[in-house]
């Protein structure tokens, strides 16, 4: 303000001067030569006042030096131990390194007592050292709205326009300490700010606990980006778009250099066992210790809750004046709740206590700190760390001698949970370890369902999850009756067993059993009275147990979880078109349960039925297919039947059927979902094939190979295979594989013909093998890939499947004639005399056409052919051979369909087929032959596949039957079979 009133002042005095000359000159002087004077001179004053130094922005950054040196004051106690001696003695973190070299803006977070603070402190120092510019703020001295930044110090600008005008060519830093310890207000001003110090010089790095960090949005935005940590441990996973550095404990090498350095720290690690030393490589911790240590006695503890209480009782309960001291600090605590803040005046204490109250200033629970810089200030007490105001308000706002004010806390203020998380941590864990019967912990988690505070009760989940043990421990859960309560209750642990550390996570693996009986718990009242809430907060646990420790024969607790999902399941059963969800949800674990006991396999069996399978989404079918090796190594017969059902359910409903939820819901309709099944069959049928062997997979085999109309000619059209008193038959189809009855039809024949390759059985294995194939498999594909592969593997396989060739049948089919001569040619050497002679003996016995292109494709000279001219015949239903009468060859369609016998023919080719089919038809049906209809046919459909209705599906129709008409032997008379 001075100096604008100096520039008033200047600008008066130039005006009237300049009046004083215009008077003296002009007499005769015109009224607007005094507005040109007035103009100047304001003009003239403006300027000075711009021009004149800003002596209360440097009385401000004056003021911000102070402050920075007082709180420098202040975070000193967080970079030192307290050592035996007179003094201290200095900490050096390995990780400053890395913080100093460090560019941009980043939040350095941790839990309680990591030592941010005292890392904050040794990069303000090194900067310093270093004459950067360092602005150091604590977020508990500030206030909601700009302006005070110590107490009641106040600055006179705006903060931002007084660090963009703080004029040097450096780097400017801005720290603020304890963004959480702010419990007055989320301080928005502040992160305003530190986003519009972005791209100026000034960065800012600040403290905040990880806690508040992961829910504070504000902050996250503030400081936006990429975590500046390369290492794991360093980056918390659920602040990937925070730019942050997790500080931790102090690592071995820490602990160590502060032993060669420091005597107290050096008794410690000697006297302690390993799990002491994992307790006290925590700065917070280590410095309760070095104050604890007496001469040379050692210092052990369980935790830090039980070097807390410790400390306590050293400082406050065992002292002569504890009940006073008591009183001191349950005063202070009582304000700084109130006022949501850790900061009140010292008056909040009575004059009575005022001896008590230098007590514990004196050994240094609390501390006193100026709300002015300037002498006569208020005095204003803080807790010495925010640890010890987190213990002081769970041991003395929390706790009513033996009994538990929290749910009545909560009750009274449902906020608080937000100010003192950490302190109900610390209650309910004391609360666990008062009691070892459990019942005054279970009566506080209980109180906190009833009352809905789910805040403190994931606090008291975290103690639960990481102290039980015992069976004990657990056993009040299995005695609560199903109801909102005990929902939220396991809801709550399951979230807890989903975040905790690794370190706990290792614990939990340890005492699966205890949490998979509670499971089994569940289950046993599920079955007696369903309760959705309960079903799915059971089914957390489940899930989240199972990440700790995959489900499986011989794990720990494998019979409790395996009982839990088959009440589940049955439960779903009862009403499935209500219960669906939790019957997928189930099906995800029901095959890895399979070899714990029967009871799972039962109960998937009922899932299997027409009912389920068409009134659920096949969601549930596709986790049993994905698992279909697991099933089949415990149940060889509920493998087929899942794989059997699974491909024999059709549905070419367009409903539209959820995949996934949320921004962008992805749908799918019936039809796909089945689909997509199918296609995970052909996936996973090697790992089926390898799980079973060859001859349990044959019936797999010939259900995802069996062709049904349009594409399969009538029961007449089959050829004969027989293998010993084995029996079966080879189709006439019209198209391939892939087109007349799955696409992933040929992947399963490739890893079946793949695994006959490698296949390493024999003598009456072998037999039986191909028994099962004679008397199931009928698709020609499907037959030409076996004997492919059993010629390949003759002297394993390829032997058994000789006798297949001898009816004939293998031959006549022209699907199926190459591959039986391929196994011919493998065998040609391989045969004794006479079993050549009997296979030299089928092949003469065949049509002499047939006959003769068996023996140009064998390429076997001993198979010489001496046979009489025999016409082509075709096996009816009564398997009777009926004689068709010789056709001459229509060169007309010949022609067209070798034009057409490529993959990538032109479509005029396809057309030109197309036309001379129906000419043979139509015009001249007495010219086409049977064997010729069906190569046309099987062209044609490879490239268009016919449908109902259509001119092409009606000629296809048209063709299969002309070729199945043959004339009876007794009366000449043409005959359709």
């Amino acid at each position: 303000m001075r100096r604008w009133l100096f520039g008033l002042g200047s600008a008066v005095l130039t005006s009237a001067l300049g009046t004083f000359i215009n008077l003296a000159t002009d007499a005769d002087s015109k009224p607007w030569t005094w507005f040109v004077v007035a103009g100047v001179t304001l003009l003239s004053g403006a300027l000075t006042a711009y021009a004149m130094p800003a002596e209360s922005g440097q009385d401000d950054i004056r003021t911000l030096r102070d402050v920075t040196e007082a709180n420098l004051r202040a975070l000193a106690d967080h970079s030192e131990l307290p050592t035996r001696g007179v003094g201290r003695s200095q900490v050096n973190r390995a990780e400053l390194q890395e913080l100093l070299r460090t560019e941009g803006s980043f939040v350095i977070t941790g839990e309680p007592g990591s030592g941010k603070s005292g890392a904050l402190h040794g990069i303000a120092e090194h900067l310093r050292r270093q004459d950067e510019d360092v602005v150091l703020l604590t977020a508990e001295t500030l206030g909601e709205a700009p302006g005070p930044v110590r107490g009641d110090v106040t600055l006179t600008r705006p903060a931002l326009e007084l660090l963009n005008g703080w004029q040097s060519e450096g780097r400017g830093t801005l720290l603020i300490d304890g963004l959480d310890a702010s419990r007055q207000g989320s301080l928005t001003w502040l992160a305003n700010l530190v986003g519009d110090l972005n791209g100026s010089r000034w960065r800012t790095i600040a403290t905040m606990r990880r806690f508040d960090l992961r829910y504070a949005t504000v902050w996250r935005n503030a400081f936006a980006g990429v975590p500046i940590s390369a290492r794991r441990a360093r980056r918390d996973p659920e602040l990937r778009d925070v730019r942050h550095i997790v500080l931790g404990d102090f690592s071995v090498e820490d602990l160590e250099r502060l032993a060669a350095a420091d005597s107290t720290v050096r008794a410690i690690v000697e006297h302690s066992d390993e799990d002491f030393l994992r307790l006290v490589r925590n700065p917070f911790n280590l410095r309760l210790a070095c104050q604890l240590l007496p001469a040379a006695e050692p210092v052990t503890a369980r935790d830090r809750l039980d070097l807390l209480q410790r400390y306590w009782r050293t400082r406050v309960l065992d002292q002569p004046d504890g009940e006073e001291r008591g009183r001191v600090l349950g005063a202070v605590s009582q304000e700084m709740v109130r006022q949501r803040a850790l900061r009140v005046p010292s008056s909040v204490v009575p004059e009575s206590l005022l001896a008590a109250r230098r007590a514990v200033l004196r050994d240094g629970v609390l501390r006193e700190s100026q709300a002015r810089l300037a002498v006569g200030g208020t005095e204003m007490l803080v807790f010495s760390h925010h640890v010890l105001f987190d213990y002081a308000v769970a041991a003395l706002l929390l706790a009513e001698g033996d009994r538990s004010r929290l749910r009545d806390a909560l009750d009274g203020d449902p906020n608080l949970v937000l100010v003192a998380r950490p302190s109900i941590d610390l209650h309910v864990a004391a609360v666990w370890h008062a009691d070892h019967t459990r019942q005054a912990f279970s009566h506080v988690m209980i109180g906190l369902a009833e009352a809905g505070h789910s805040i403190a009760g994931v606090a008291a989940a975290s103690v639960l999850v990481r102290e039980a043990r015992r069976s004990e421990d657990l056993r009040w859960m299995t005695e609560l009756p199903a109801g909102p309560e005990y929902s939220a209750i396991i809801g709550w642990i399951a979230g807890v067993m989903s975040a905790v550390e690794d370190r706990v996570k290792e614990h939990v693996r340890g005492v699966t059993t205890l949490w998979a009986s509670i499971l089994a718990a569940v289950g046993t009242s599920l079955a007696s009275e369903f309760d959705h809430d309960l079903a799915s907060q059971s089914l957390r646990l489940m899930r989240a147990l199972d990440d700790l420790e995959p489900l499986g024969p011989g794990v720990s607790g494998a019979e409790d979880r395996a009982s839990f999902l088959v009440r589940l399941m049955t439960a779903a059963l009862r009403q499935p078109a209500e219960r669906e969800w939790y019957g997928q949800q189930v099906a995800r674990y029901l095959p890895r349960t399979l070899g714990v006991s029967p009871e799972p396999a039962n109960v998937l069996r009922r899932t299997l039925t027409p009912e389920i399978m068409g009134g659920w989404l096949t969601r549930y079918l596709d986790f049993y297919v994905d698992n279909i090796a697991l099933i089949a190594t415990a149940d060889a017969q509920l493998a087929e039947d899942v794989l059997l059902s699974s491909w024999r359910l059709h549905d070419d409903s367009e409903a539209v059927t959820p995949v996934s939820q949320g921004v962008v819901a992805i749908t799918s309709t019936r039809k796909q979902d089945v689909a997509h099944l199918k296609w995970l069959i052909g996936q996973k049928f090697e790992a089926y094939l390898a799980a079973v062997g060859l001859e349990r997979a044959v019936p797999v085999l010939a259900t995802v190979t069996t062709a049904e109309a349009p594409y399969l000619l009538t029961s007449a059209s089959s050829y004969p295979v027989e293998a010993g008193a084995a029996s079966g038959r080879v189709d006439v189809v019209v198209g391939s594989l892939r087109h007349t009855v799955s696409r992933e039809s040929p992947t399963i024949v490739a890893a079946f013909t793949e695994a006959m390759r490698a296949s390493k059985m024999s003598g009456a294995d072998a037999d039986r093998f191909v028994t099962a194939v004679v008397l199931s498999i009928r698709h020609p594909e499907a037959w030409s890939g076996v004997l492919h592969a059993a010629a390949e593997n003759f002297d394993v396989l390829g032997r058994a499947f000789v006798p297949a060739l001898l009816a004939g049948g293998l031959f006549v089919h022209s699907g199926t004639r190459e591959s039986a001569c391929a196994l011919v040619r493998a065998a040609a050497s391989r045969l004794s005399p006479p079993e050549h002679g009997v296979l030299v003996a089928a092949i003469q016995s065949l049509p002499v056409d047939v006959a003769d292109n068996v023996v140009e494709l064998t390429e076997v000279a001993e198979l010489t052919v001496v046979a009489e001219q025999l016409p082509l015949t075709v096996v009816d239903v009564d398997e009777a051979a009926v004689p068709l009468p010789a056709h001459a060859v229509d060169e007309a369609l010949k022609q067209a369909i070798d034009a057409a016998s490529v993959d990538d023919a032109e479509p005029r080719l396809v057309d030109a087929l197309e036309a001379e089919l129906w000419r043979a038809v139509h015009d001249e049906p007495e010219e086409y032959t049977e064997s010729l209809v069906i190569w046309a046919a099987d062209v044609l459909v490879a490239h268009r596949r016919p449908k109902p209705g259509t001119p092409l599906g009606e000629l296809v129709v048209k063709l299969c039957l002309a070729a199945a008409e043959t004339t009876s032997s007794e009366d000449g008379a043409v005959e359709q079979q």
